[in-house]
């Protein structure tokens, strides 16, 4: 029986699932059993030879590891998110694979904003609003995620930052550092 907390894969294509996933590492360990990922509260039982059906917004969260093969209603394989694509505000741009690019928000199609979506908690919510909604809804993401990490930057002792190695050594001063 399945509860509110739990809902099964079945659950998901009552509501109209067109998409699907397929998990490359399912089996590998030896194991018959499907490999269970729980997306929204649905749990999904996922296998590397068979499709698992659910919602596009859940589908998509797959997208960020590409041992998850993932498949849109027409049947057509959707590429994983590159490192490039995965990275978020204030964090270094890795170099670019050739066929890369960094774009702007509103550059990118609805089905590539929609994928942007998925990697954010509530993200799925707002895959049916308007462009700008969706676009909103990411930049008040990565601004959240721009101020948390400047909230986590260590602060340098203003007494040691500008030290060059003669203040060091007056503030060391005569120590022994085991070299005699």
């Amino acid at each position: 029986m399945a509860t509110a907390a739990a809902k099964t894969e079945t659950d998901g294509m009552a509501r109209g699932a067109k998409w699907s996933v397929r998990d490359t590492n399912q089996g590998r360990d030896g194991s018959e059993k499907p490999r269970v990922h729980v997306i929204g509260g649905v749990k999904y039982g996922l296998w590397s030879d068979k499709d698992t059906k659910m919602p596009e917004a859940h589908a998509r969260i797959f997208l960020k590891d590409p041992a998850f093969r993932v498949f849109n209603d027409a049947g057509d394989e959707i590429a994983p998110l590159t490192q490039a694509m995965k990275t978020k505000t204030g964090e270094a741009i890795p170099a670019l694979q050739p066929g890369e690019v960094v774009a702007n928000l509103t550059e990118l199609t609805d089905d590539a904003l929609k994928t942007r979506l998925a990697m954010f908690p509530g993200g799925d919510r707002k895959m049916r609003g308007t462009r700008d909604e969706m676009i909103d809804f990411i930049l008040e993401r990565q601004a959240a995620a721009q101020g948390a990490i400047e909230r986590r930057a260590p602060q340098g002792d203003p007494n040691l930052e500008d030290a060059d190695a003669e203040d060091v050594g007056r503030i060391v001063g005569d120590l022994d550092f085991g070299r005699g």
